[in-house]
């Protein structure tokens, strides 16, 4: 019986791990030629709890073995990417992040996550949403506890690329000939 479970857990794993997509390089590209700005969204769930599952009317728990979340960002999907919840015994903590590019001005940020929380006990979504501001070169870091999406202040982003340190260049240059 555990094994025909943990088969079925694991095909069914290998089925989803395809199933994680964002926004499209070309998208990416197309946004970063603008003036924009980025999100930063960090995922700390401290209370995954365990999930029910009914096998041959058998009920039993088990830790999730993954949880999904998926950002939309004015509509348009930025994020589905699979999350782990790790530890000992739960609750189970979901701790990681992500940073997309997004175009400078509002932007109505919807989180919706999938599979980590129970409602009577039943496996629920859970949506959070918060509109923000995002200025041009600067970062918004988002935190999201699995039930609150909260933005904290915008950080400059000091990106170097080759345009900044050629600039660097140029400027050390012209105080030499001073």
């Amino acid at each position: 019986m555990k094994n025909y479970i943990s088969i079925l857990l694991f095909v069914k794993l290998l089925f989803l791990s395809g199933c994680a997509s964002a926004i499209s390089p070309a998208r990416e590209a197309y946004i970063q030629a603008k003036p924009h700005g980025w999100i930063e969204l960090n995922v700390r769930d401290s209370s995954v709890p365990l999930l029910p599952i009914d096998s041959n009317n058998v009920k039993n728990e088990i830790r999730a073995p993954r949880c999904n979340i998926i950002m939309n960002i004015n509509n348009e999907n930025y994020l589905s990417e699979h999350v782990v919840a790790v530890g000992e015994n739960a609750p189970f903590t979901i701790d990681t992040g992500f940073r997309v590019t997004v175009p400078e001005g509002s932007s109505n940020v919807k989180i919706n996550y999938i599979g980590c929380k129970l409602v009577d006990d039943k496996i629920t979504n859970h949506v959070s949403e918060l509109v923000i501001i995002v200025k041009k070169g600067f970062v918004v870091p988002l935190t999201f506890d699995g039930v609150v999406l909260s933005a904290g202040e915008q950080i400059e982003n000091h990106v170097v690329t080759l345009d900044s340190i050629n600039t660097r260049l140029k400027n050390i240059e012209s105080n030499i000939g001073n």
